[in-house]
Protein backbone atom coordinates (compact mmCIF):
# COMPACT_ATOMS: atom_id res chain seq x y z
CA UNK A 1 0.00 0.00 0.00
CA UNK A 2 2.29 2.37 0.81
CA UNK A 3 4.70 1.42 -2.14
CA UNK A 4 1.19 2.45 -4.40
CA UNK A 5 0.88 5.74 -2.46
CA UNK A 6 5.01 6.39 -3.57
CA UNK A 7 4.19 5.78 -7.23
CA UNK A 8 0.89 8.20 -7.17
CA UNK A 9 2.91 11.10 -5.64
CA UNK A 10 5.66 10.66 -8.56
CA UNK A 11 3.00 10.40 -11.38
CA UNK A 12 1.54 13.58 -9.81
CA UNK A 13 4.66 15.63 -9.45
CA UNK A 14 5.24 14.45 -13.07
CA UNK A 15 2.31 15.80 -14.32
CA UNK A 16 2.57 19.27 -12.39
CA UNK A 17 5.74 19.22 -13.77
CA UNK A 18 4.85 18.97 -17.20
CA UNK A 19 1.93 21.29 -16.87
CA UNK A 20 3.77 24.14 -15.59
CA UNK A 21 6.32 24.06 -18.60
CA UNK A 22 3.42 24.26 -21.14
CA UNK A 23 1.95 27.05 -19.43
CA UNK A 24 5.21 28.93 -19.06
CA UNK A 25 6.32 28.53 -22.82
CA UNK A 26 4.09 30.82 -23.66
CA UNK A 27 5.03 33.88 -21.01
CA UNK A 28 8.27 33.54 -21.38
CA UNK A 29 8.61 33.33 -25.18
CA UNK A 30 5.94 35.56 -25.96
CA UNK A 31 3.57 35.31 -29.21
CA UNK A 32 4.02 32.11 -30.67
CA UNK A 33 3.95 31.60 -34.26
CA UNK A 34 1.54 28.89 -35.87
CA UNK A 35 3.43 25.90 -37.22
CA UNK A 36 1.32 25.50 -40.17
CA UNK A 37 -0.95 27.50 -42.55
CA UNK A 38 -5.08 26.65 -41.18
CA UNK A 39 -6.07 24.18 -44.17
CA UNK A 40 -8.97 25.78 -46.48
CA UNK A 41 -12.70 24.06 -45.91
CA UNK A 42 -13.06 21.13 -47.95
CA UNK A 43 -16.59 21.26 -50.60
CA UNK A 44 -19.12 18.86 -50.05
CA UNK A 45 -20.19 17.04 -53.05
CA UNK A 46 -23.80 14.93 -52.99
CA UNK A 47 -23.46 10.97 -54.25
CA UNK A 48 -26.18 10.44 -57.02
CA UNK A 49 -26.84 8.26 -59.50
CA UNK A 50 -27.29 9.26 -63.34
CA UNK A 51 -29.60 7.87 -65.75
CA UNK A 52 -29.91 8.56 -69.51
CA UNK A 53 -32.71 10.17 -71.33
CA UNK A 54 -34.31 8.36 -74.09
CA UNK A 55 -35.95 8.58 -76.70
CA UNK A 56 -38.77 6.29 -77.14
CA UNK A 57 -41.95 5.66 -78.79
CA UNK A 58 -44.91 6.46 -75.42
CA UNK A 59 -48.52 5.09 -76.29
CA UNK A 60 -51.94 6.16 -74.05
CA UNK A 61 -53.03 3.08 -73.14
CA UNK A 62 -56.21 1.34 -71.81
CA UNK A 63 -56.25 -1.90 -70.39
CA UNK A 64 -59.88 -3.73 -69.94
CA UNK A 65 -60.92 -7.35 -70.61
CA UNK A 66 -63.12 -8.58 -73.11
CA UNK A 67 -64.37 -11.87 -75.21
CA UNK A 68 -63.53 -13.76 -78.00
CA UNK A 69 -66.26 -14.57 -80.46
CA UNK A 70 -66.68 -16.09 -83.35
CA UNK A 71 -67.01 -14.00 -86.49
CA UNK A 72 -69.95 -15.90 -88.28
CA UNK A 73 -72.43 -17.85 -85.91
CA UNK A 74 -75.51 -19.49 -86.88
CA UNK A 75 -78.02 -21.03 -84.19
CA UNK A 76 -80.41 -22.93 -86.30
CA UNK A 77 -83.87 -23.35 -85.56
CA UNK A 78 -86.70 -25.35 -86.83
CA UNK A 79 -88.30 -24.37 -89.94
CA UNK A 80 -91.27 -26.42 -89.82
CA UNK A 81 -93.12 -26.97 -86.73
CA UNK A 82 -93.09 -30.80 -85.45
CA UNK A 83 -91.49 -33.96 -84.14
CA UNK A 84 -87.57 -33.93 -84.61
CA UNK A 85 -86.93 -37.29 -86.29
CA UNK A 86 -83.34 -37.15 -86.60
CA UNK A 87 -80.00 -35.04 -85.67
CA UNK A 88 -77.16 -35.82 -87.52
CA UNK A 89 -74.61 -34.40 -85.83
CA UNK A 90 -73.04 -33.47 -82.54
CA UNK A 91 -71.29 -31.17 -80.48
CA UNK A 92 -68.09 -31.00 -82.32
CA UNK A 93 -68.66 -31.78 -85.30
CA UNK A 94 -67.80 -30.21 -88.53
CA UNK A 95 -70.19 -28.83 -91.21
CA UNK A 96 -69.95 -27.51 -94.66
CA UNK A 97 -72.39 -24.39 -95.88
CA UNK A 98 -75.61 -25.89 -97.95
CA UNK A 99 -73.95 -29.41 -97.92
CA UNK A 100 -74.11 -30.68 -94.20
CA UNK A 101 -77.68 -32.08 -93.50
CA UNK A 102 -78.49 -31.07 -89.60
CA UNK A 103 -81.37 -32.48 -88.69
CA UNK A 104 -84.97 -33.52 -90.15
CA UNK A 105 -88.18 -32.61 -88.33
CA UNK A 106 -91.66 -34.86 -88.99
CA UNK A 107 -90.67 -36.17 -92.56
CA UNK A 108 -93.59 -38.72 -92.74
CA UNK A 109 -96.39 -36.06 -91.88
CA UNK A 110 -94.94 -33.72 -94.94
CA UNK A 111 -94.44 -36.27 -97.58
CA UNK A 112 -98.20 -37.49 -97.08
CA UNK A 113 -98.87 -33.83 -97.53
CA UNK A 114 -97.20 -33.36 -100.61
CA UNK A 115 -98.68 -36.62 -102.06
CA UNK A 116 -102.49 -34.88 -101.31
CA UNK A 117 -101.28 -31.81 -102.99
CA UNK A 118 -99.67 -33.35 -105.75
CA UNK A 119 -103.58 -35.49 -106.01
CA UNK A 120 -104.82 -32.00 -106.01
CA UNK A 121 -103.23 -30.48 -108.89
CA UNK A 122 -104.37 -34.38 -110.93
CA UNK A 123 -107.63 -33.12 -109.95
CA UNK A 124 -107.79 -29.29 -111.02
CA UNK A 125 -106.32 -30.59 -114.28
CA UNK A 126 -108.62 -33.49 -114.91
CA UNK A 127 -111.29 -30.56 -114.09
CA UNK A 128 -109.72 -28.68 -116.97
CA UNK A 129 -109.38 -30.67 -119.57
CA UNK A 130 -113.22 -31.89 -119.00
CA UNK A 131 -114.02 -27.93 -119.08
CA UNK A 132 -112.05 -27.21 -122.07
CA UNK A 133 -113.89 -30.20 -123.79
CA UNK A 134 -117.38 -28.52 -122.93
CA UNK A 135 -116.19 -25.37 -124.52
CA UNK A 136 -115.59 -26.92 -127.25
CA UNK A 137 -118.79 -28.91 -127.76
CA UNK A 138 -120.39 -25.53 -127.18
CA UNK A 139 -118.35 -24.33 -129.54
CA UNK A 140 -119.36 -26.69 -132.08
CA UNK A 141 -122.69 -26.33 -131.61
CA UNK A 142 -122.83 -22.83 -131.52
CA UNK A 143 -121.41 -22.51 -134.86
CA UNK A 144 -124.60 -24.96 -136.15
CA UNK A 145 -127.01 -22.67 -134.19
CA UNK A 146 -125.25 -20.23 -136.11
CA UNK A 147 -125.93 -21.45 -139.42
CA UNK A 148 -129.27 -22.26 -138.75
CA UNK A 149 -130.32 -18.64 -137.69
CA UNK A 150 -128.63 -17.42 -140.39
CA UNK A 151 -131.11 -19.48 -142.71
CA UNK A 152 -134.11 -18.77 -140.69
CA UNK A 153 -133.12 -14.80 -141.10
CA UNK A 154 -133.23 -15.02 -144.87
CA UNK A 155 -135.97 -16.72 -145.34
CA UNK A 156 -137.97 -14.69 -143.16
CA UNK A 157 -136.91 -11.26 -144.44
CA UNK A 158 -136.40 -12.38 -147.58
CA UNK A 159 -139.02 -14.73 -148.79
CA UNK A 160 -141.39 -14.54 -146.04
CA UNK A 161 -141.26 -18.47 -146.05
CA UNK A 162 -140.90 -18.85 -142.17
CA UNK A 163 -143.09 -17.46 -139.80
CA UNK A 164 -141.54 -14.82 -137.48
CA UNK A 165 -142.13 -16.75 -134.52
CA UNK A 166 -140.05 -19.66 -135.92
CA UNK A 167 -137.64 -16.75 -136.34
CA UNK A 168 -137.37 -15.66 -133.30
CA UNK A 169 -137.42 -19.22 -131.63
CA UNK A 170 -133.74 -19.92 -133.42
CA UNK A 171 -132.90 -16.67 -132.49
CA UNK A 172 -133.49 -17.44 -128.95
CA UNK A 173 -131.83 -20.95 -129.41
CA UNK A 174 -128.74 -18.68 -130.50
CA UNK A 175 -128.63 -16.83 -127.56
CA UNK A 176 -129.13 -19.86 -125.41
CA UNK A 177 -125.93 -21.70 -126.47
CA UNK A 178 -124.12 -18.73 -126.85
CA UNK A 179 -124.98 -17.95 -123.08
CA UNK A 180 -124.06 -21.52 -122.73
CA UNK A 181 -120.39 -20.93 -124.10
CA UNK A 182 -120.16 -18.49 -122.11
CA UNK A 183 -121.02 -20.18 -118.96
CA UNK A 184 -118.43 -23.05 -120.05
CA UNK A 185 -115.38 -20.45 -120.61
CA UNK A 186 -115.88 -19.29 -116.83
CA UNK A 187 -116.28 -22.89 -115.79
CA UNK A 188 -112.72 -23.30 -117.82
CA UNK A 189 -111.34 -20.50 -116.33
CA UNK A 190 -112.30 -21.48 -112.75
CA UNK A 191 -110.91 -25.04 -113.78
CA UNK A 192 -107.57 -23.33 -114.96
CA UNK A 193 -107.58 -21.24 -111.42
CA UNK A 194 -107.95 -24.15 -109.43
CA UNK A 195 -105.01 -26.10 -110.63
CA UNK A 196 -103.07 -23.13 -110.37
CA UNK A 197 -104.35 -23.26 -106.79
CA UNK A 198 -103.32 -26.80 -106.50
CA UNK A 199 -100.21 -26.01 -108.20
CA UNK A 200 -99.43 -23.96 -105.45
CA UNK A 201 -100.55 -25.96 -102.55
CA UNK A 202 -98.03 -28.68 -103.97
CA UNK A 203 -95.09 -26.25 -104.03
CA UNK A 204 -95.76 -24.88 -100.30
CA UNK A 205 -96.06 -29.19 -99.34
CA UNK A 206 -92.73 -29.46 -101.43
CA UNK A 207 -91.37 -26.47 -99.74
CA UNK A 208 -92.30 -27.32 -96.21
CA UNK A 209 -90.63 -31.07 -96.91
CA UNK A 210 -87.70 -29.71 -98.22
CA UNK A 211 -87.47 -27.22 -95.42
CA UNK A 212 -87.99 -30.67 -92.91
CA UNK A 213 -84.86 -31.04 -93.42
CA UNK A 214 -81.95 -28.20 -92.26
CA UNK A 215 -78.51 -27.89 -93.88
CA UNK A 216 -75.95 -26.21 -92.80
CA UNK A 217 -76.02 -22.40 -93.02
CA UNK A 218 -72.35 -21.75 -92.75
CA UNK A 219 -69.60 -23.95 -92.52
CA UNK A 220 -67.69 -24.41 -88.94
CA UNK A 221 -68.49 -26.85 -86.01
CA UNK A 222 -71.35 -27.64 -83.86
CA UNK A 223 -70.96 -25.59 -80.45
CA UNK A 224 -74.05 -26.60 -78.49
CA UNK A 225 -76.77 -29.65 -79.06
CA UNK A 226 -80.26 -27.74 -77.35
CA UNK A 227 -82.52 -30.32 -78.28
CA UNK A 228 -82.95 -34.59 -79.15
CA UNK A 229 -84.76 -36.55 -81.25
CA UNK A 230 -88.36 -37.34 -80.38
CA UNK A 231 -88.91 -33.41 -79.03
CA UNK A 232 -91.36 -31.31 -80.16
CA UNK A 233 -89.68 -28.38 -82.15
CA UNK A 234 -92.34 -25.71 -82.87
CA UNK A 235 -91.15 -22.91 -85.88
CA UNK A 236 -88.34 -20.92 -85.00
CA UNK A 237 -87.06 -23.43 -81.63
CA UNK A 238 -83.40 -23.39 -82.00
CA UNK A 239 -81.89 -26.84 -82.14
CA UNK A 240 -78.35 -26.67 -82.75
CA UNK A 241 -75.81 -23.70 -82.49
CA UNK A 242 -73.33 -23.80 -85.21
CA UNK A 243 -69.97 -21.25 -85.19
CA UNK A 244 -66.93 -20.87 -87.55
CA UNK A 245 -64.04 -20.43 -85.46
CA UNK A 246 -61.24 -20.08 -88.08
CA UNK A 247 -62.35 -16.02 -88.05
CA UNK A 248 -62.85 -14.73 -84.74
CA UNK A 249 -63.33 -11.19 -82.91
CA UNK A 250 -62.08 -9.45 -80.00
CA UNK A 251 -64.46 -7.96 -78.29
CA UNK A 252 -64.67 -5.28 -75.60
CA UNK A 253 -66.18 -2.53 -74.00
CA UNK A 254 -64.42 0.99 -73.32
CA UNK A 255 -65.53 4.03 -71.09
CA UNK A 256 -67.28 6.77 -72.99
CA UNK A 257 -64.61 9.10 -72.68
CA UNK A 258 -62.08 7.61 -75.02
CA UNK A 259 -65.13 7.52 -77.20
CA UNK A 260 -63.64 10.17 -80.16
CA UNK A 261 -60.37 8.69 -79.61
CA UNK A 262 -61.26 5.13 -80.73
CA UNK A 263 -61.64 5.37 -85.11
CA UNK A 264 -62.36 2.43 -87.10
CA UNK A 265 -59.80 1.05 -89.47
CA UNK A 266 -57.08 3.13 -87.39
CA UNK A 267 -57.33 2.36 -83.63
CA UNK A 268 -55.00 -0.67 -82.88
CA UNK A 269 -55.52 -3.21 -79.64
CA UNK A 270 -52.97 -5.75 -78.64
CA UNK A 271 -54.50 -8.80 -76.81
CA UNK A 272 -53.39 -11.74 -74.58
CA UNK A 273 -55.24 -14.54 -74.23
CA UNK A 274 -54.55 -16.48 -71.42
CA UNK A 275 -50.88 -17.63 -72.18
CA UNK A 276 -51.03 -17.26 -75.92
CA UNK A 277 -50.27 -13.98 -77.07
CA UNK A 278 -52.67 -12.68 -79.57
CA UNK A 279 -50.82 -9.43 -81.22
CA UNK A 280 -51.88 -6.60 -82.48
CA UNK A 281 -55.41 -6.43 -84.40
CA UNK A 282 -57.09 -3.36 -86.02
CA UNK A 283 -60.30 -1.79 -84.47
CA UNK A 284 -63.15 -3.17 -87.04
CA UNK A 285 -65.90 -1.94 -85.40
CA UNK A 286 -67.21 1.06 -82.99
CA UNK A 287 -70.67 0.75 -81.78
CA UNK A 288 -72.62 3.56 -83.16
CA UNK A 289 -73.96 4.78 -79.49
CA UNK A 290 -72.88 4.80 -75.81
CA UNK A 291 -75.00 2.50 -73.75
CA UNK A 292 -77.22 5.09 -71.70
CA UNK A 293 -76.94 3.10 -68.05
CA UNK A 294 -73.38 1.48 -68.44
CA UNK A 295 -71.73 3.86 -70.18
CA UNK A 296 -69.67 1.71 -72.45
CA UNK A 297 -69.25 1.37 -76.05
CA UNK A 298 -68.78 -1.86 -77.89
CA UNK A 299 -65.57 -2.37 -80.02
CA UNK A 300 -64.42 -5.31 -81.99
CA UNK A 301 -61.09 -6.13 -83.15
CA UNK A 302 -61.52 -8.88 -86.63
CA UNK A 303 -58.54 -12.13 -85.92
CA UNK A 304 -58.00 -13.94 -89.11
CA UNK A 305 -56.66 -16.99 -88.74
CA UNK A 306 -56.09 -17.33 -85.05
CA UNK A 307 -53.39 -18.87 -82.81
CA UNK A 308 -54.59 -21.95 -81.30
CA UNK A 309 -55.98 -21.57 -77.99
CA UNK A 310 -57.39 -18.67 -79.01
CA UNK A 311 -61.49 -19.90 -79.17
CA UNK A 312 -65.27 -18.50 -79.13
CA UNK A 313 -66.29 -17.48 -75.43
CA UNK A 314 -62.33 -17.48 -74.03
CA UNK A 315 -61.23 -14.18 -72.06
CA UNK A 316 -59.14 -12.26 -73.26
CA UNK A 317 -56.95 -9.32 -72.04
CA UNK A 318 -57.17 -5.88 -74.49
CA UNK A 319 -54.33 -3.30 -74.55
CA UNK A 320 -56.25 -0.42 -76.68
CA UNK A 321 -53.84 2.16 -77.88
CA UNK A 322 -55.83 5.27 -77.67
CA UNK A 323 -52.60 7.57 -79.10
CA UNK A 324 -48.76 6.72 -80.25
CA UNK A 325 -45.86 9.18 -80.52
CA UNK A 326 -42.20 9.41 -80.15
CA UNK A 327 -40.66 11.99 -77.45
CA UNK A 328 -37.76 12.02 -74.75
CA UNK A 329 -38.60 9.93 -71.87
CA UNK A 330 -36.86 10.24 -68.16
CA UNK A 331 -37.68 7.67 -65.30
CA UNK A 332 -40.70 8.90 -63.58
CA UNK A 333 -38.58 8.66 -60.28
CA UNK A 334 -36.01 11.47 -61.98
CA UNK A 335 -39.17 14.18 -61.63
CA UNK A 336 -39.16 16.35 -58.60
CA UNK A 337 -41.53 18.83 -57.71
CA UNK A 338 -39.86 22.41 -58.06
CA UNK A 339 -41.45 26.07 -57.68
CA UNK A 340 -45.22 24.56 -58.06
CA UNK A 341 -43.85 22.53 -61.85
CA UNK A 342 -41.95 19.50 -62.21
CA UNK A 343 -37.88 19.02 -63.14
CA UNK A 344 -35.06 16.91 -63.40
CA UNK A 345 -31.48 17.77 -62.79
CA UNK A 346 -28.75 17.30 -65.80
CA UNK A 347 -25.28 16.89 -64.39
CA UNK A 348 -22.30 18.73 -66.70
CA UNK A 349 -18.83 18.59 -65.03
CA UNK A 350 -19.73 17.58 -61.31
CA UNK A 351 -22.46 20.59 -61.06
CA UNK A 352 -26.60 19.55 -61.21
CA UNK A 353 -28.29 21.94 -62.98
CA UNK A 354 -32.64 22.03 -62.57
CA UNK A 355 -34.50 21.88 -65.90
CA UNK A 356 -38.16 22.18 -65.32
CA UNK A 357 -39.86 20.35 -67.84
CA UNK A 358 -43.74 19.62 -69.25
CA UNK A 359 -44.10 16.39 -68.47
CA UNK A 360 -46.58 14.00 -71.18
CA UNK A 361 -47.50 10.40 -71.61
CA UNK A 362 -46.28 7.44 -69.04
CA UNK A 363 -45.45 3.78 -70.02
CA UNK A 364 -43.58 1.26 -68.16
CA UNK A 365 -41.85 3.84 -65.65
CA UNK A 366 -40.95 5.73 -67.89
CA UNK A 367 -42.29 9.64 -68.59
CA UNK A 368 -42.93 12.06 -71.89
CA UNK A 369 -40.79 15.19 -70.37
CA UNK A 370 -40.17 18.27 -72.88
CA UNK A 371 -37.76 20.66 -71.42
CA UNK A 372 -34.66 23.66 -72.56
CA UNK A 373 -32.21 22.10 -73.45
CA UNK A 374 -33.39 18.42 -72.50
CA UNK A 375 -31.64 15.81 -75.32
CA UNK A 376 -31.59 12.29 -76.03
CA UNK A 377 -27.80 12.91 -74.99
CA UNK A 378 -28.85 14.80 -71.69
CA UNK A 379 -28.05 12.43 -68.45
CA UNK A 380 -30.44 13.20 -65.41
CA UNK A 381 -30.53 12.40 -61.48
CA UNK A 382 -32.45 9.59 -60.92
CA UNK A 383 -31.50 8.70 -57.38
CA UNK A 384 -30.48 11.64 -55.08
CA UNK A 385 -32.04 14.07 -56.62
CA UNK A 386 -34.08 15.51 -53.91
CA UNK A 387 -31.80 16.82 -51.81
CA UNK A 388 -30.26 18.86 -55.05
CA UNK A 389 -30.94 22.30 -55.74
CA UNK A 390 -29.41 24.02 -58.81
CA UNK A 391 -25.36 24.05 -58.58
CA UNK A 392 -25.33 21.99 -56.34
CA UNK A 393 -21.83 20.34 -56.35
CA UNK A 394 -22.65 16.65 -57.32
CA UNK A 395 -20.46 13.02 -57.47
CA UNK A 396 -21.00 10.32 -59.62
CA UNK A 397 -21.88 6.73 -58.20
CA UNK A 398 -22.57 3.51 -59.59
CA UNK A 399 -26.10 2.21 -58.51
CA UNK A 400 -25.95 -0.53 -55.35
CA UNK A 401 -22.54 0.79 -54.49
CA UNK A 402 -21.63 1.82 -51.07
Amino acid sequence: MKKFIKWAAIVLLIGAAVAAGVWVAPKLGGQSEPTAAAAPAKEVRLPVVLSEVREMTFEDRLEVSGNVEAKETAVVSARIPGVLDEIFVDEGDAVTAGETKLFQTDKIKLTRALESAEQQVEVAVAAVRARAATVARIQADLAKVQLDYDRYKRLYERDKAVTRSAWEAQESHLKQVQAGLAEAKAGLELARAQERQANSARAISAKDLADSLVVAPISGKVSQRLLEPGEMAGAGTPVLRVEDPSVVELVGFLPESCYAKVVEGRTVLRARCGAVDVGEAVVTTKAPTIHPRLRTFEVKALVPSPPSGVVPGARVDLTVILARRVGLGVPRVALVRRAGGRAVFTVAEGKARMVPVTAGLEMDGWVEAQGEGLTAESRIVCMGQDRLNDAAAVTEVKEGAE
